[in-house]
């Protein structure tokens, strides 16, 4: 569901600021009951009403209130968030802002926007007349930046249009597959392109290689695997794609810097949580007569 915001009326500003991300891993989930516009200073993956999204420092992600995210993120930093109500009535003009925006050269620009809204939001003043002044005008700063982000989602050629739907196929396709032996040139030939030209573009849009990113999604979904099922380091590298158990020692050290077996053990706690009935044992599912 996309952010869907009132191309009329100021929006409210609930709180702005720079604030660090405390939980970088997609065991935690974040609900807000605002609006939320978040500008990273960091990269990762953000997964917003169950769909994942790669993201860089620059981007900017826009989430309806009351829609979970979990956050993905190696080595987290701070990011700029402004949350906001906008109400929208009946027979009142709307405009839609998609849940990832990837800003590139305008993400200086945005920034700097967001920066001042913060400032704007948070500076005590000598007089309450004073305040509402500043509160109006970050109100209508924030009007003036999404329809920005509106107008630059828009303002592409049918070319680049074109070109951002074949990203969002590609990691689609990366998301459904990266379990299964895929590769570069797998890839590039359903998505119809040259392996050394998707290899280029991808890093340059992502910053690394399109294996690198195959690697993480996979050792993403193993922490996961280890923190919440009893499967064993065995089953949960083929699940994973890497059914060599050396090689997944390997790729795991080589992204965690620990092996599977200490990360299990380090965050064991987690599994102490989860009901019994979701656990598992060798691919299946355990019943509550099976513990003892």
């Amino acid at each position: 569901m996309p952010l869907r915001c009132n191309a009329n009326g100021l929006p409210g500003i609930d709180r702005a600021g720079e604030y660090p991300l405390l939980n970088p891993t997609y065991d935690f989930c974040y609900k807000c009951p605002t609006h939320c516009l978040h500008l990273y200073n960091y990269g990762g993956n953000v997964r917003i009403d169950g769909e994942e999204f790669a993201f860089v420092s620059g981007d900017i992600t826009c989430t309806p209130a009351g829609i979970e995210l979990t956050y993905s993120v190696e080595a987290p930093g701070t990011h700029w968030v402004v949350h906001f109500l906008d109400p929208i009535a009946a027979g009142d003009p709307v405009f839609e802002l998609p849940h990832h925006i990837s800003l590139g050269t305008h993400g200086l620009f945005f920034r700097e926007q967001a920066k001042l809204i913060s400032r704007l939001s948070n500076t005590p003043t000598p007089t309450s007349r004073n305040r509402s002044f500043a509160m109006i005008e970050a109100a209508h700063r924030l009007k003036a930046m999404l329809l920005s982000l509106h107008s630059l989602m828009h303002e592409s050629s049918q070319g680049r249009r074109a070109a951002n739907f074949v990203w969002a196929e590609l990691l689609d396709l990366i998301d459904t597959e990266f379990a299964n032996q895929i590769s570069t040139s797998w890839l590039a030939k359903k998505m119809n392109i040259a392996p050394a030209t998707l290899s280029q573009k991808f890093k340059a849009q992502y910053g690394c290689t399109v294996n690198q990113y195959i690697q993480k999604k996979r050792i993403d979904k193993a922490r996961s695997l280890l923190t919440t099922s009893v499967l064993s380091i065995k089953e949960i590298g083929s699940a994973v794609g890497i059914p060599d158990p050396q090689y997944f020692n390997k790729q795991f050290r080589a992204v965690m810097g620990i092996s599977p077996s200490k990360y299990r053990k380090q965050n064991r706690f987690r599994i102490a949580d989860i009901e019994v009935e979701r656990l598992t044992q060798d691919g299946h599912w355990r019943s509550p007569e099976s513990t003892e």
